[in-house]
This record gives C-alpha cells, structure tokens and sequence, in this order.
C-alpha cells in the first residue's frame, strides 16, 4: 500500500468566497469526512497536488495529510477539474477506519506477452484497465498484476 504526505492545514471559512480566496492564493480546497467523524475543511499545497499524479495512482494511494484532531489515513473519493485547465478545483477525502470495508477500481497491469502475439503476429486489445475491488483498509493493493504468457 502506497502511502503519500500531503501539505495541508485546517481551515474555518467554507463556501464559495472562502473557496475562490483559496484558489487565488495557489490552495486547494478539500475535505476530510468518516467514520464517526466530522467533515473536516483542508487548504492544501496546489503545486504539489499538480506533481501529485506523476508519482502516485490517486485511486488507491492513502495520504498522510498533518491536520488536528488525531492521526488521519484518508483515500481520495473524488477530485473535481476546471472543464479545459489542468487545474485541480476540490478534493474529496474518506478517512480510512480499520477493521471497515472500502470499495476501489485498483489499476491492472500487465505482465508477459501473450503466445498469439508473440508467434502469430496477433494483436491484444485490452478492454479493461481497472477492475472494482472491495477489501479491508489494512490490505490496500496498489495494483493487480495480470500474467498474459
């Protein structure tokens, strides 16, 4: 299981000025909410969350971000986009509970080439890049290698 650090601080203000201040200052908004758990508003480190998916899978990594309240193991739920800029607008958190089950699409990867490609000249064509997963939060797979020789 991947874990990852983000830079982030609680933050009182919600609503939409509160988010538009936000972006202005080179932040993203977000928010933590769980089991047993109150939402949470974040203020996190655009830059960073920008270089975010060159080294992690968002889907399936846990991160670590440093907020009051206790230690926190939140996995993405949702992230929403500006429609044509690369920037990222709002991050949805689930905190992670032990002993509780989550529901994932964990990426597959694939491994060896197959005998039709490799000796007939075939061609593979792979439909399905993710597959649904539930499993306990203890057991988080990054992902799921698939042997095809």
């Amino acid at each position: 299981m991947a874990t990852e650090v983000l830079n982030a601080q609680p933050r009182s203000e919600t609503g939409k000025g509160a988010a538009r201040k936000l972006r202005a200052a080179k932040q993203v908004p977000g928010i933590v909410y769980g089991h047993k758990r109150e939402p949470q508003a974040l203020a996190l480190d655009a830059r960073h969350l920008q270089k975010m998916p060159d080294r992690v899978s968002a889907d399936t990594t846990v991160f670590e971000p440093p907020i009051g309240g206790g230690p926190s193991r939140p996995l993405i739920r949702d992230i929403q986009r500006h429609p044509f800029r690369r920037e990222i607008l709002h991050i949805d958190f689930q905190e992670l509970v032990a002993g509780e089950l989550v529901t994932v699409d964990i990426p597959l990867v694939l491994v060896g080439t197959p005998v039709g490609v490799r000796l007939s000249g075939g061609m593979l064509d792979v439909v399905l890049r993710t597959i649904r997963v539930e499993f306990d939060t203890a057991n988080n797979p990054n992902h799921i290698e698939v042997d095809f020789s």
